[in-house]
């Protein structure tokens, strides 16, 4: 592996054993084949680290266990630190990507200038069902390249992993905000866009990174995780009116969810 990596690929882990095998498979798959994969096992209870081991004789996993449970910003706020890439790409322990998905991104990115990259999502269920396209609530997916402002970012909640330059988060300290439960990786995106010119987010119809939402199941099911959930997002909301009130956010900023199809 080099030095530095063209792509960090940055993974929490917790309570991950049954699917994080496939997350790794699907990185070593890759056509762009210099990355580095850095995997927090967020003090689970069962086999993850067990899992990660097997794959660890591949140099470019690297595999960090955290001594308590720091919940899923923290776990990758680890990652963050410890990534050496000139891309940062979020990957969570039960998703996988498309074999061109780093490849593809990495070209789009650099063709625009941009320093966040992104494409759609495909819905999956625990028996590899897929059920729809994750974008937003309020706007259809792309069907050609555009831009999205940051104004339609933060009101259609796009839902995306993009890849992210390392080096602007580097040059504003940029961090996953721990405490949120849910929503921390939107933040951070949002964070930098502002922070960038021409920051984009490129989003593709095509759907290069699958995931399960058996997550969302799990929280949802009673009426104590559903009064969280409401805590979260009104937590996650005094966060957006912080960043938003100390930043220039115009109609006419460059700034932005940039967005391809291929």
């Amino acid at each position: 592996m080099l030095a530095t990596p063209k792509v960090s690929v940055i993974t929490p882990a917790y309570k991950a054993a049954r699917y994080i095998g496939h997350a790794i498979e699907s990185v070593q798959a890759q056509t762009l084949t210099d990355w580095e994969m850095i995997i927090v096992d967020d003090a689970s209870p069962d086999e993850t680290a067990e899992v990660v081991k097997r794959y660890l004789d591949d140099p470019r996993i690297k595999l960090i266990r955290s001594e308590r449970n720091r919940g899923e910003c923290g776990a990758r706020n680890l990652a963050l630190e410890a990534a050496q890439g000139e891309w940062i790409a979020p990957l969570d322990a039960d998703d996988w990507l498309a074999p061109e998905r780093l490849e593809h991104l990495v070209r789009f990115a650099q063709d625009k200038g941009a320093t966040m990259a992104a494409d759609l999502m495909l819905q999956i269920d625990d028996e590899g069902n897929a059920y729809g396209i994750a974008f937003s609530d309020l706007l259809k997916p792309p069907c050609h390249p555009r831009c999205y402002s940051i104004k339609e970012y933060l009101y259609a909640h796009i839902s995306v992993q993009p890849l992210m330059s390392r080096q602007l988060i580097l040059n504003y300290n940029l961090r996953y905000p721990e405490g949120i439960v849910l929503g921390g990786d939107h933040i951070l995106q949002t964070q930098l866009q502002l922070k960038g010119r021409n920051s984009g987010c490129c989003l593709s119809r095509a759907t290069s990174i699958a995931f399960i939402l058996h997550r969302w199941s799990a929280l949802m099911g009673t009426a104590s995780r559903k009064s969280t959930l409401c805590s979260n997002t009104c937590s996650r909301w005094k966060v957006y009116g912080t960043i938003l009130n100390s930043s220039d956010v115009s109609s006419e900023t460059d700034n932005g969810c940039y967005c391809r199809t291929v």
